[in-house]
């Protein structure tokens, strides 16, 4: 944090009038190789950079994956910060950050299914949707050639069992994406 002041401190007497630049392009372009797992506060600075409205395209794909690491930290109140920033790396992905996006999505409705069906009412349809497809295609991709209607219903008790009572509308996106699970494989087993 006392480099970027001094960054901040030196552009300042260099472009006294001051220029375009804020704080996450000033991070970008000084830290972004510098930061890992160790150092959580300054990976939370990317999460609030992108929240924002940062491009995540401007922040290094390794960086994005220390993002969406916290996602499934021990933390609750963390955890709601990462959920809307992985919300946000979500809804820009592309390649292989969006490649990856089902399998983040499946570990953290696997370890907090409650906490994620309760997220799950307050984002976007169409990043709903974006979500369980993608982790419809990691739970598919993961089990291969295994009985896969049996893994899904062993997948399915298991989380309704954690799950216990939940509202109406936490039992709609459930469905919803025990459906699209359902899809895929429907679609797969065509093949």
């Amino acid at each position: 944090m006392i480099k970027i002041f001094i960054i901040q401190l030196f552009i300042g007497i260099l472009y006294p009038s001051g220029i375009e630049t804020n704080y996450c392009q000033l991070l970008g372009i000084f830290h972004k190789d510098n930061y890992t797992q160790s150092q959580p506060d300054s990976i939370r600075v990317f999460g609030q950079c992108i929240l924002d409205g940062e491009k995540i395209w401007t922040i290094k794909d390794q960086n994005l994956f220390l993002l969406m690491d916290r996602l499934t930290i021990p933390d609750s109140t963390e955890r709601q910060f990462y959920f809307k920033v992985f919300e946000k790396i979500g809804e820009q992905a592309d390649g292989w950050i969006a490649e990856s996006i089902g399998g983040y999505v499946l570990k953290y409705f696997k370890l907090y299914p409650r906490e994620y069906l309760h997220n799950s009412t307050s984002i976007p349809e169409s990043t709903l949707n974006r979500f369980s497809n993608m982790a419809a295609d990691e739970f598919y991709w993961q089990i291969h050639n295994d009985d896969k209607n049996k893994k899904l219903n062993d997948f399915i008790l298991e989380i309704n069992k954690r799950c216990g009572l939940i509202t109406v509308s936490e039992k709609k996106n459930l469905d919803k994406f025990y459906n699209d699970i359902r899809s895929f494989n429907k679609a797969d087993n065509k093949k």
